[in-house]
């Protein structure tokens, strides 16, 4: 739906899509040679999370209570659950910038993406491992490719 809607970023992934595969097949070999195409997948998960949302609580042997949070802005006390809704975590414009609502994949290529804090994308926690990740582009392009 992104590419669709976004006609230069559409193109640049194809100019990608065609100089590393061409007419052939999509292999897991190609992965690691179409950092657009990555960059295009994070930026969708990221406007558009598969999970929306995960709750965490602080530690059970966490003993000086309360626990404060953004520079002691939230009180958090014993057993509390927090609930961090990720499509709103994602369009922070304090990281993402005044178009943190608009589909820019170049947010999400190489040294950008290295740059980015810590937890601001929290779809990193899941495939911050190559094997994983590569895993999940091959099954995205091997589903894209029988459609």
């Amino acid at each position: 739906m992104y590419l669709v809607k976004n006609p230069a970023a559409y193109q640049a992934a194809q100019k990608e899509l065609d100089a590393v595969i061409g007419r052939g097949p999509v292999t897991v070999e190609h992965m690691s040679k179409l950092p657009y195409i990555t960059a295009c997948l994070r930026e969708t998960l990221r406007l558009q999370p598969t999970a929306p949302a995960f709750s965490t609580k602080p530690l059970a042997n966490t003993t000086d209570w309360p626990v404060y949070l953004g520079k002691d802005k939230y009180e958090i006390m014993p057993g509390q659950v927090l609930l961090a809704v990720l499509p709103a975590i994602h369009r922070d414009p304090a990281v993402y910038g005044d178009d943190a609502e608009a589909f820019r994949p170049e947010r999400m290529l190489n040294e950008h993406f290295d740059k980015l804090p810590k937890n601001s994308w929290k779809v990193r926690r899941y495939f911050d491992s190559k094997p994983r990740f590569e895993l999940m582009r091959s099954h995205y392009f091997s589903h894209s490719a029988m459609e």
